[in-house]
């Protein structure tokens, strides 16, 4: 699915779905491509979000999450995703920026409802999902707002963001990033807070791996799901089975 070839292959493979019948998950044909400058495509692909806004998470010290250091809990808030493609990328293009949102806070919901790849309503887990290019680097970051409103007391930190490489990394055919509400010491770009003694530096770029598990901070991860601070499951989310 997410495999880079040639422009004559992917129309072939696109042509092939329709033709049986296949029907996308989330809009966009598995088999459609990105062109890319140096005349190949990239396979574009389904791209999950999740953001745990629970109150009982803990960052990659081990710490308790303060999840409104920044943002503020008032009534009727919810979540929201706002990103953008990194100025590093291979791929640039203005239509995918305008589906991230292209940096616009409270602007792109995000789902606790049991739709958009959310898999329990009310939860404390917002989710959604995009079609993007195998490749592409971006940056983002969670708020918890009212549509339409300012960054001001709804980012989960102020400046920076976070990083992601479209990449299927663990070859489950589809790339899916979960996150905890607040968490600077995951793939936050600058001022991170990850303790030297837990490999941080301050920073996280594109190659970073601060737990030396060869997977980069900056790509879809396994996350803590039993809160013990050791990375264990593979998030697939249930929408993206056959």
């Amino acid at each position: 699915m997410w495999r880079k070839k040639r422009l004559a292959l992917g129309l072939a493979l696109t042509m092939l779905l329709f033709g049986c019948g296949f029907e996308p998950l989330f809009g966009r044909a598995l088999g459609e491509d990105h062109p890319l400058n140096d005349g190949g495509v990239a396979e574009i692909g389904n791209v999950f979000f999740a953001a745990d806004m629970n109150p009982d998470t803990k960052d990659g010290n081990c710490d308790p999450i303060d999840r409104f250091l920044w943002a503020e809990d008032k009534p009727g808030a919810s979540m929201f995703i706002a990103a953008g493609i990194h100025p590093d990328s291979p791929i640039q293009d203005n239509d995918i920026e305008q589906q991230l949102g292209a940096w616009i806070p409270n602007k792109i919901p995000m789902y606790d409802d049991g739709t958009h790849g959310d898999e329990k309503a009310g939860d404390g887990v917002w989710t959604t999902t995009f079609s993007l290019p195998e490749g592409l680097r971006i940056g983002y970051k969670y708020t918890w707002g009212r549509q339409g409103e300012n960054w001001g007391g709804t980012e989960e930190w102020p400046g920076n963001r976070r990083l992601l490489e479209i990449v299927d990394v663990n070859g489950d055919g589809v790339v899916a990033r979960y996150d905890n509400f607040g968490d600077e010491t995951s793939n936050k770009d600058v001022m991170n807070r990850l303790l030297p003694a837990n490999g941080g530096h301050g920073t996280v770029d594109w190659e970073t791996d601060a737990n030396a598990d060869g997977v980069p901070d900056a790509q879809e991860r396994m996350y803590d799901s039993d809160g013990d601070c050791e990375l264990d499951t593979w998030w697939t989310p249930a929408a993206a089975s056959p």
